[in-house]
């Protein structure tokens, strides 16, 4: 078997905190056995190129809803490998402005040289803004986007760091949903399942699917993805006065028809989102895998994903765990596993 090598090392940025930076866990590390590539923090996986199938889902599922007409606005949280920043590019117009924030200037460096050509060099698009900074600074001070994808850390229940909790608590959904457009969406990687936060989306105005997504199409960890429609502000206001109102989740389309049954879709296993939790009833979802959830976790021994590190949002880590069973299970399985790579980002 070839040995994995080590071919470049960089210190981790402090990850922002509401009390200032917090102290970088360890440094930032590429690998490389042949022509696979690994980015890790000490001995934590956050990334490797192998394994990026929950990636891709998460772009797509972010856009499913826009035509490709639509001049969208998207901010995305992490750049990775730049599989991610890549199925978003794929997935829309033209003339859309894709703004990518990333806190380590190694990450981009490598993903300019070493990793630009495993995701076609996205950061070469000229709709792509490339922020070396703090996704959080880019929410409620800039412009509003149609889509936001956070892609930071493991997610909201698996830290790395601890400056990225900031960005799944109240207040952070908050300054998010103000940062969207009416029927804006939010889309979020996690490495687990995770109710409270999903609690959290809905009590912020949210509309929730969750999809569950192995970290390869057929095989490896799996992964959860939040796919979170903001409701209209007459929606939130009828429903809190008992009403169904307009926009109620239904037949696997988030925020119309009347609520379904909550029965998941049937997805297609090993081929894009598993089984859809929290969503609409029994029809089929119209996005990527027919499911009405999607889901991409993380891997627990993969590098996580942490708005300090590089990576996957304004933090880093990339890694997809290699374990689980077999694809489109629910979240119940696979994510959070022991023999899964956890990406700290």
């Amino acid at each position: 078997m070839i040995p994995w090598q080590r071919i470049d090392v960089a210190p981790l940025p402090p990850a922002p905190t509401a009390r200032g930076a917090a102290p970088a866990p360890a440094e930032l590390t590429l690998w490389q056995r042949g022509d696979e590539l690994a980015i890790r923090i000490g001995g934590t996986e956050l990334m490797n190129s192998r394994q990026h199938h929950s990636e891709d889902q998460l772009g797509q599922l972010a856009c499913a809803h826009l035509s490709r007409g639509h001049v969208a606005r998207v901010l995305i949280g992490g750049l990775g490998m730049g599989f991610t920043l890549r199925a978003v590019l794929d997935a829309l117009g033209p003339k859309a402005q894709v703004e990518v924030a990333e806190l380590s200037p190694a990450v981009v460096r490598w993903n300019r040289e070493q990793l630009g050509a495993l995701a076609g060099h996205p950061l070469r698009d000229s709709r792509v803004q490339l922020i070396e900074g703090d996704v959080g600074a880019r929410l409620g001070r800039g412009p509003v986007y149609d889509v936001i994808v956070l892609d930071v850390d493991n997610g909201p229940a698996a830290l790395t760091a601890a400056g990225n909790r900031r960005l799944y608590e109240r207040d952070g959904l908050a300054v998010i949903s103000g940062s969207l457009r009416p029927r804006g969406v939010l889309a979020v990687w996690s490495v687990t399942d995770d109710p409270r936060f999903s609690k959290r989306l809905r009590s912020a105005g949210f509309d929730v699917l969750r999809h569950h997504v192995r970290a390869r199409p057929n095989a490896g960890a799996i992964h959860v993805l939040s796919i979170a429609t903001k409701v209209e502000e007459e929606v939130r206001a009828g429903r809190a006065e008992g009403g169904p109102g307009r926009g109620q989740p239904g037949r696997g389309q988030p925020g119309r028809g009347q609520p379904g049954r909550g029965q998941p879709g049937r997805g297609q296993p090993g081929r894009g989102p598993g089984r859809a939790e929290g969503g609409p009833g029994p029809g089929r979802s119209s996005g990527p895998g027919r499911s009405s959830s999607s889901g991409p976790g993380r891997s627990s021994s993969g590098p996580g994903r942490s708005s300090s590190g590089p990576g996957r949002s304004s933090s880093s880590g990339p890694g997809r765990s290699s374990s689980g069973s077999g694809p489109g299970r629910s979240a119940t399985q696979g994510a959070g596993s022991s023999g899964e790579r956890r990406r700290g980002r």
